[in-house]
């Protein structure tokens, strides 16, 4: 029989080299930038804060995002919110960075009565895709499970895909996340709820995946990590409509038991 269909996309995407620089056009006023300790540490969260601030904005560095998002870490990110009163969150980092953008802004909204602030995504792997998914994946340390939240508020406003924040990802990790990039493009299009419009976005990430890839992991240059870039954008596009299917739910059970 005909079935009802609906494809929803509400992410705005900045995309190519100097992308990033677009950020400025946001109108922040108190810019709050959640990110893990190496991106503190390396200067890129302090970069993206100075450029904040030459448009106008107070910043705050949240850094305490770990690998698996915990229920403290996103307690903590609320706290910082609370204290700081921020009118945009900016996640910088992998899934991990905007999962925890994205539960924690979630919540302050709930919570302050003024619904969320605005909620701005900058990957720095090519990746996960959460930059434009109503997903966010939440692990509770003491249970040792993980916690698939999903909710249209979940979704970012903006997402900056600049290639050239791909640059410090070691090779090892830029293969592992381009694998993942397949195979949300791979479990989506096999997915009982694909479509033809997400079907289109599965199979030019699994081509940019094929043709890309291997170069963005030996012998990366701009235009390799920008193809993977919007390959994990537009994977992360479809899987939102079309879901993903028995690999990664084995995969959420068996990385909250055995931290996998």
């Amino acid at each position: 029989g005909m079935m009802m269909g609906q494809f929803l996309m509400s992410t705005r995407i900045y995309t190519g080299e100097a992308s990033l620089e677009e950020i400025e056009h946001l109108g922040l006023k108190r810019a709050y930038i959640i990110c893990d300790p190496f991106m503190e540490k390396c200067g890129r969260a302090g970069e993206l804060a100075a450029m904040l601030n030459g448009a106008g904005a107070e910043t705050r560095i949240f850094s305490e995002v770990v690998p698996d998002p915990s229920i403290e870490v996103v307690a903590k990110a609320i706290q910082g919110m609370k204290e700081f009163e921020p009118d945009g969150i900016i996640a910088l980092g992998g899934g991990s960075a905007i999962d925890t953008a994205k539960a924690a802004g979630h919540l302050y909204g709930s919570m302050n009565g003024e619904g969320r602030p605005l909620l701005a995504a900058v990957p720095t792997t090519s990746g996960t895709g959460s930059e434009v998914t109503s997903f966010a994946v939440i692990s509770d340390t003491k249970a040792q499970a993980k916690y698939a939240l999903r909710d249209q508020a979940l979704v970012p406003d903006a997402a900056f895909l600049d290639p050239r924040l791909t640059a410090s990802v070691p090779p090892a990790i830029t293969a592992d996340t381009g694998m993942d990039v397949l195979t949300h493009a791979i479990e989506s299009y096999v997915s009982v709820m694909a479509s033809d419009y997400t079907r289109g976005l599965s199979l030019q990430a699994i081509k940019l995946v094929f043709d890309y890839l291997e170069k963005s992991v030996k012998t990366p240059d701009m235009e390799s990590r920008e193809k993977m870039h919007n390959a994990s954008t537009m994977a992360g596009m479809a899987f939102a409509n079309a879901f993903l299917g028995i690999c990664h739910s084995v995969a959420h059970k068996i990385g909250g038991e055995y931290g996998i």
